[in-house]
């Protein structure tokens, strides 16, 4: 049989957090990545992890222990997912997650059943860090609360973690 080709490589980054994501929060017990020595996971020399070992460190940021929970969250946009916790140790996580191959989303955020604080952490890996080789990018970022806007690049997954409001 054909196997689908993929038109970038971020986009096994995009798959990966996207799919992975989908599956936890729907129940799945286990999840593995079956090619762990790979280009797109762990290269043989072991340096410069790949796209898919990005896209689980996207998720890994934002449900990162036992307890963390999922809560809902949506988008009315087919090229944007959108992905919410409550962590445990008090932060909201938020995953957004462009699969718009050339534009930017600017994307309206509602907290429903609560507030958050002014100030967070943004956590960026897309196509620009894939082509320099960076790592993913980490920001802070202000201006938050009940209603926030956030710029998310085409081919990207960004990360927000910002504490709750007492």
């Amino acid at each position: 049989p054909a196997w689908a080709t993929l038109d970038h490589p971020i986009y096994t980054a995009l798959w990966v957090a996207d799919v992975y994501t989908t599956l936890i929060e729907t129940g799945a017990e286990n999840v593995s990545w079956t090619d762990l020595h790979s280009p797109s996971m762990i290269p043989s020399d072991g340096k410069n992890p790949g796209p898919a070992f990005r896209g689980l460190e996207m998720l890994h940021i934002v449900a990162r222990n036992p307890g963390d929970a999922f809560v809902n969250a949506t988008s009315n946009d087919s090229s944007l997912a959108v992905y919410a916790t409550r962590r445990r140790d008090g932060y909201l996580g938020l995953m957004l997650i462009n699969e718009d191959p050339r534009s930017t989303e600017n994307v309206n955020v509602t907290i429903a059943g609560g507030n958050v604080a002014a100030t967070g952490r943004r956590i960026d890996y897309g196509q620009e860090q894939l082509k320099s080789g960076a790592n993913i990018v980490q920001s802070e970022i202000n201006g938050m609360g009940a209603k926030f806007t956030v710029s998310v690049p085409a081919y990207t997954i960004t990360d927000i973690l910002v504490p709750l409001a007492n």
